[in-house]
This record gives C-alpha cells, structure tokens and sequence, in this order.
C-alpha cells in the first residue's frame, strides 16, 4: 500500500544514498553550507516528587467510544494508575489492546461488564498493562483508555486515581480526545487547487495508516469556501476549531498568526522570511532565507558575481524571495543591481520583457555575460520568459527562479522551452532523502504535474499533524505546540527526515539543483 506504514522503528530519522549527478557541464555546484539546527527542547530538569492526584471526567451517556486521556506538561513515572466508571444502568467495555501510549497501542486483556467498570491499569484486575511499573510518560506524549459505552444508563464520572513521580512543576490532567476536524483552508487560485490536492492525497494515506494501526479515527478537515482569509479564520474559531492544514500562502499565514495567535498551523509552503520566528505557525518547508542563501551560493560559486532582480513589488511573497536571493548574495560578496519591480495588478509581460532586456544589455557590457545572473520571482515566470525569448542577444546570461517553478511544463514547451533551454533556467529543489516514489505518482495523478517539494510538503503537513494528534491523543493547540517538533524529530518522511528549526521551518540537509536543459527539466547536482 501506498502509505507509509509507520512503527516506533519507523520515527527514526533515516536519509537514503546520494544520488548521482546529471553531468551538464557548465554549472558547478557547490555544497550547501551550514544550516540551521533543529529545535531543542526546553529543560525540563526538575526537583522529582511524588504525587498521588485524582482526575475526574465525564463520560455522557451512549457515548459510543470516551477516549480518556491522561496527559502531563512535564515528563512523569506512573507508578499506579487505577480507573473507576459508575455503572449507573451503563454497559462498558474495553477493547484488548486498545490503551495507547503516545499513541501506540500496550498490551492488555480486554473487559465487559455491566454496572461499575473498576481497572488497576498497573497492578492487577482485567484490564492490567502487560507492562512493569513504572510506566514512564513524556511531557509531550499521552496515555489514552478508550472506554466503549452502551445502555440506558445516565451520564458517569469517570475518576481516575494515579501515583507518580515528576518535577515539582509538572502539571497533569484527564481529559478526552474527540478528533473533530481541523481547519483547512485554500484560495481557489491554481496554487491553492494544487495545495488542496496535494493535501488531499496526504489526508487519504494517512488515514490508511490510521485504519491500519486500528486507532479508531480518521482525520478530517472542514473546508470554509472564502477567498477571505480572516472570514476564513472567523469561522472556524466561532466552530471551535483552532488546528489547521495550511494556510498555504503567505498572506493567510500571517493573518492567522496576527488574529488568532493561540490557533496552530502545518503549513507546506508560506516560507517567507517574515515568518522565521518561534510561533504556532509551523512550515514543513525550509524558509526562503534558507533557499534564498543557498541560490546566491549556486550563482556566485559559477562566477556570477552580478545580480539582476526581476520582481513583483506588490506581493509579500515575490518580495520576500527577492530580499532573500538580494541580502545572502550582497552578503557573500556580490553585486546587486537596482533591478526591475513590476507593481501593475495586471502584468504587461511584453512592457517587463523590455525593461529587463534593457538593464542586461546594460550590465552585460559593464561586466561581461558570464558574469551576469538573472533572478526572476513574479508570480508568471514563464510568460515573461515567452515575452523576452524574442531577444535573441539576451540568451547569453543565466536565469533562475523560485523553486515553485520546477516541474512546470510551461518550461519545456513551445518558444519557453527554447528560451530557458538556452538561458539554462534553474531553481532549487529540497532533496527527497525519503521513500517518495509512489508518493510522487500518486500526486502526480492527483494534480496533472510533476510533483515538486512544494506538493510533498503540503503532503507532509497532514502527517507531521495527524502523527502529533496521535502522539498526544488531542487536537489542542495548547498541546499540540510541544507535540508537532517532537514528532517532526523523529519522523522520516518523503522529504527525509522532518526536524523543524527553532522557528518551526523545516531543516534541510541538502538541495537539488534542476536546470532546463533540451527541453527538459534535468538534475545538474545536488549541494549537500
């Protein structure tokens, strides 16, 4: 089956063999330098002492499956941990094998009674834990008792008696896990179509996985259908859901951290710079600080010591790919030229093409072709590189990208294809370290294009939050904010390994570099 099947074996970081590289001959690549590190937990070096605390819980009547959860802020040893439910004319039962520990399943006898359901989890009666106190629980984890009910019975608090030690500040507290839904949300634009699909296709493998583990959930999404971002936002809070897949733009993104400060996102692809802080606003994608340092690397390691920027000057997005590409270039030694900066709300490619085919000319007499490097981040790369094809004179310098841009077959067809064959248009790729073969076809499928990071990423994101959801039996926020990175840490996926920096962006280890070459799209190499 597609999905990945997912074990605690399989939360080990693994990275695949490096591949070998295309052999193009003009373009060098060099390594890719030192990167961020991943997120550490904060210490949690404590005082231990030892507790014995009693939770309560309510349990409403023909509940179906309660899913008591038992949760602390600060890592524990539960040494005794004894369950009592009033019968109250209820029927309750306790499935073998169904009490998770961060979300995998502990052995156990199953229990059916009529009347009081009394359980010493640890120590003895019918549904003890083939497992010798104590029973250690991370701060970021959780231990889940799903008790199915039945009958005639009246509403029942559940009370549950636990003996453990922890720091001094540790917090604990019973709760229940109903998965609901979280929020989804994505523009009907092209890149919000290929955003949804992709965590569509991400949303159906995980849920296989969830079915295959017997969890006894799916992972759901509620859709809101507005372009309006804070009505979006509005809405979903006023249902009280505060966990989101996406937004997958920038805009989005920022609004929810801005009105909504205590919601939680995975999202794939707002990477701008702007959002590189420490916030609930997690990114299964490394920033464009990070791509944007590592573009001017590949550009000055060729000799281009020369930046032309072509950008759109109304968009946060465009804007903040340029600063990146801009700032690490400048830094590294280069020279920025004032560039192009497109503003109309409706692009006259022809009138751009000339402006940016007057300032190469210009650049390329002053400094040599060889020299000069092309960055272009408006939204319509190709269509400017069909209006600038017809300059014959201007194929002689290098062109490159976003990293959006891979894979679209608008780089391989008609003059475009001649053009960025020529001009050797590139942009850079997060290297796939992970298992992503089927994966890829299976997006593929789904979206009619050649799958890039931006769709494993987007892909990515239901798993990096369904396995936190899982891990920590909730869908708070609150907990959730601990639970994505510690995941994130131990997860390899498509992409490899998915640790998230300090501010909650994906830490790369490596990136492939993909040039236009022959009408096609061709791996140059990989900086690593």
């Amino acid at each position: 089956m597609r999905h990945i099947i997912l074990t605690a074996a399989v939360l080990a970081c693994a990275i695949s063999a490096v591949p070998a590289l295309a052999d193009l001959g003009d373009l060098a690549v060099p390594t890719a330098g030192p990167l961020p590190a991943p997120a550490e937990a904060a210490a949690r070096a404590q005082e231990p002492t030892l507790w014995t605390h009693t939770f309560y819980e309510e349990i409403p009547p023909d509940a179906g499956t309660h899913r008591l959860v038992l949760w602390c802020d600060g890592d524990a040893l539960l040494y005794s941990i004894s369950l009592y439910v009033p019968g109250g004319g209820n029927v309750y039962m306790v499935n073998a094998d169904s009490i998770r520990l961060n979300g995998q399943a502990l052995n156990h006898q199953g229990h059916f009674v009529a009347g009081d359901l009394r359980a010493d989890l640890l120590r003895s009666g019918p549904v003890r834990l083939d497992v010798a106190p104590p029973l250690a629980l991370s701060g970021y984890g959780s231990l889940m008792v799903p008790v199915i009910v039945s009958g005639e019975g009246a509403a029942a608090r559940a009370m549950l008696d636990v003996t453990y030690v922890s720091g001094r500040q540790t917090s604990c507290g019973l709760d229940s896990f109903d998965p609901g839904a979280v929020g989804a949300f994505y523009p009907a634009d092209s890149f919000g179509d290929l955003m949804r699909t992709s965590v569509g296709v991400g949303i159906e493998d995980f849920n296989g996985f969830l079915e295959w583990l017997d969890a006894g959930w799916s992972l759901g999404t509620v859709e809101i259908p507005t372009g309006n971002a804070t009505e979006a936002i509005m809405t979903l809070e006023e249902a009280g859901i505060r966990s989101h897949l996406g937004f997958p733009a920038i805009a989005g993104l920022t609004e929810l951290g801005s009105l909504a400060p205590d919601h939680l996102a995975v999202a794939c692809c707002p990477t701008t710079g702007t959002m590189d802080k420490a916030d609930r606003l997690f990114r299964t994608a490394p920033s464009d600080t990070v791509l944007g340092a590592h573009l001017a690397k590949l550009m000055l390691h060729n000799g281009m010591d020369v930046l032309l920027p072509v950008w759109r000057s109304d968009d946060i997005w465009t804007v903040g790919y340029r600063d990146a590409v801009v700032d690490a270039f400048f830094a590294m030694g280069g020279r920025v030229d004032s560039g192009v900066a497109e503003t109309s709300g409706d692009l006259d490619m022809d009138l751009l093409a000339a402006r940016v085919a007057d300032r190469i000319t210009v650049l390329v007499e002053a400094y040599g072709a060889d020299r000069v490097a092309v960055f272009v981040s408006v939204y319509d790369e190709p269509a400017l590189l069909e209006s600038i094809s017809k300059y014959e004179e201007l194929r002689q310098v290098r062109w490159f990208g976003p990293d959006y841009d891979y894979g679209n077959v608008q780089y391989t067809t008609g003059n475009v294809a001649g053009f960025a064959s020529d001009v050797g248009y590139t942009v850079l790729q997060v290297r796939d370290s992970g298992s992503a073969d089927e994966v890829r076809l299976a997006l593929r499928d789904a979206t009619g294009r050649l799958t890039n990071h931006d769709m494993l990423a987007a892909y990515e994101s239901v798993w990096l939050l369904g396995l936190a959801m899982l891990h920590a039996q909730s869908s708070d926020p609150d907990r959730l904010a601990e639970a994505v990175p510690h995941v994130g840490a131990r997860y390899s996926g498509t992409l490899g390994p998915m640790a998230l920096d300090a501010n909650g962006d994906l830490v790369v280890d490596s990136f492939e570099v993909w040039s236009v070459r022959d009408g096609k799209w061709a791996l140059a190499g990989v900086m690593e």
